[in-house]
């Protein structure tokens, strides 16, 4: 059967729209890899909102030929063996921009020996939950040197949909109360500087984040170059934040978000 000229541009339609999505689902998978030290497919699944994985493996087969990306398989336990991906110097210098090339951070390719994978790839999904509800400007520990002392970095900041910047901490394990003094002390002197309004805990383990919750809310001074700083509810504490996985990332109900903090 011969189709008209007509016909034939509405059979290439979906065709056509399938390359777009194609491209596009490249595009927000390399936006996100090049800021990251290595990723999964899950994880990229959960960045898509995809149903099934094919098409993610299909893109990263792709960009592993075009050495865009690498794959390394390492052993978790003995019943535990994942794949991870990340962005090669080449592709690194392919996609960021002049300003990102001489900006980088590249110590970030230390962690590529996998010792935090779980604090990693968990730090990932709290970024894709910020991300699908609309929070923006989200910028990694590894990504720039201003987001706090090179011995006391937050994970990240992230500003909410209501406009206020967060920095935010993925806590898995805990530190004893004399360290939590000394984090809050530096965070707090942060927001001083401005360099962010609110530090925020995220824990996916219940147990963890009751503790630490107590814990960061039962400090009642910090020491502020040799003075000591007793902390306030309203000047202080309000600007402090702990929440399990499960709120996260619409977290804006519990504060006063005032964007000229």
């Amino acid at each position: 059967m011969i189709l008209s000229k007509k016909d034939r541009s509405q059979k290439l339609l979906p065709i056509n729209q399938a390359r777009i999505i194609h491209q596009q689902k490249i595009d927000k998978i390399l936006s996100f890899i090049k800021d990251e030290p290595y990723t999964t497919i899950s994880i990229l699944q959960m960045l898509l909102k995809l149903k099934n994985t094919q098409s993610i493996k299909k893109i990263m087969i792709g960009l592993k030929s075009s050495s865009i990306v690498w794959e390394k398989t390492i052993t978790i336990s003995p019943a535990k063996i994942i794949s991870i991906w990340g962005i090669t110097t080449h592709g690194e210098m392919l996609l960021l921009t002049e300003q990102e090339v001489l900006t980088r951070i590249t110590t970030r390719r230390k962690s590529r020996h996998i010792k935090q994978y779980q604090h990693t790839l968990t730090l990932q999904k709290i970024r894709i939950l910020a991300h699908h509800a609309g929070w923006t400007k989200w910028i990694n520990k590894s990504q720039s040197a201003f987001i706090g002392e090179q011995t006391s970095r937050v994970d990240a900041i992230c500003t909410s949909p209501a406009g206020c910047a967060f920095a935010i901490e993925y806590e898995r394990t805990l530190k004893n109360i004399n360290r939590y003094r000394d984090i809050v002390g530096n965070r707090l002197q942060s927001i001083k500087r401005n360099e962010y309004q609110y530090i925020v805990w995220i824990s996916d383990d219940l147990k963890v984040y009751k503790r630490l919750k107590k814990i960061l809310f039962s400090i009642k001074y910090v020491v502020v170059y040799d003075t000591i700083v007793c902390l306030e509810k309203d000047k202080h504490l309000s600007k402090m934040l702990c929440v399990h996985y499960t709120e996260w990332p619409y977290i804006d109900e519990k504060i006063s978000c005032n964007k000229s903090t």
